[in-house]
């Protein structure tokens, strides 16, 4: 299974509502864990996919994870230029595949900010 994962500099959780809207069909997310927690789905075409919104999931920094591949981006980076595009926001996402278990300090990161496009190490 395709999975979409994104990490948004300290984004405003309504504005990432508004964006998701503008994108798919329907977006259903529910606020748990002292608001720090937005999961739910959201629908394309009349196909579901499970939505993820951690904010502070590293440091500053928000997981957005969309769990499938029925999303209007094709990877990551695509997702991540939309995103850093409509929101302003620094926007982060793995420049290879991930995988469960690698340590997210060892691989390559885009970041996408107001400096431009360009690959990290993270932390920086």
């Amino acid at each position: 299974m395709n999975d979409i994962e994104i990490y948004l500099k300290d984004p405003d959780p309504a504005a990432v509502q508004d964006w998701l809207e503008r994108h798919f069909d329907r977006v259903q997310l529910s606020v748990s864990g002292n608001g720090k927690a937005h999961t739910g789905h959201a629908e394309l075409k009349g196909r579901s996919v499970p939505v993820k919104l951690f904010l502070k999931a590293v440091g500053q920094y928000a997981s957005l994870l969309f769990d499938g591949p029925d999303t209007p981006w094709d990877d990551d980076l695509s997702c991540a230029r939309d995103a850093h595009s409509s929101l302003g926001v620094e926007v982060r996402c793995a420049a290879d595949a991930w995988h469960e278990g690698e340590d997210m300090h060892d691989e390559l990161w885009w970041s996408l900010s107001e400096k431009g496009e360009r690959q990290i190490q993270w932390p920086q």
